[in-house]
């Protein structure tokens, strides 16, 4: 009897084992074609590739590719975290590849932008955002790394828009701006 428990499970095996081959396949496919996009100076539309891949196959020279796509795009705080968590995995794993990550890293931290918002009078019904993203509290004056451009910050009560304002950001600059919450209120 103890045999038809290990017939179930390697039946049970394969059976599941099948998305994960289709899901590898096509992961395989997308990088293959990212890859190809990379190397023509698409980077537009290679990241898409790349984060279609990683999302079904966590790998990490999908990631450490992926984190290149971003940073050749100039979006270089989504590059520099990418290569942190390609970081952490790398070093986990004592793969070859940490130092040529950490490089990468460190060259990319020179070129962040960061954003200090200083929020005077807090109101706890308010909140702040940044684009689609709330600014929690405990960063409130801490300069945050962010891709370079135009970035809209909207006070919001609930899901209402109370005041917006926007930055716009280079590489290497640091901006501060000061949102005053009782003032909205």
């Amino acid at each position: 009897m103890p045999w038809v428990g290990v017939g179930v499970a390697a039946v049970l095996s394969l059976c599941w084992s099948r998305p994960a081959l289709a899901d590898s396949a096509a992961a395989e496919a997308l990088y293959q074609q990212g890859k190809q996009l990379g190397e023509a100076g698409d980077w537009r539309a290679a990241c898409p590739k790349f984060l279609g891949s990683y999302k079904l196959d966590k790998q990490l020279g999908t990631l450490l590719n992926l984190a290149n796509c971003r940073a050749q795009e100039g979006r270089v705080a989504t590059a520099w975290a990418r290569y942190n968590e390609a970081l952490e995995w790398a070093q986990q794993r004592q793969d070859e590849r940490t130092d040529w990550i950490i490089q990468q890293r460190d060259r990319l931290a020179q070129r962040l932008p960061r954003l200090v918002v200083e929020v005077i009078d807090p109101v706890p019904t308010l909140t702040v955002w940044r684009g689609d993203q709330q600014i929690i509290p405990e960063t409130y004056g801490v300069p945050l790394p962010l891709d370079p451009g135009t970035h809209t910050i909207t006070i919001k009560r609930g899901e209402l828009s109370l005041s917006e304002q926007t930055v716009t950001i280079a590489e290497k600059e640091e901006r501060r701006i000061e949102v005053n919450l009782a003032a909205v209120d």
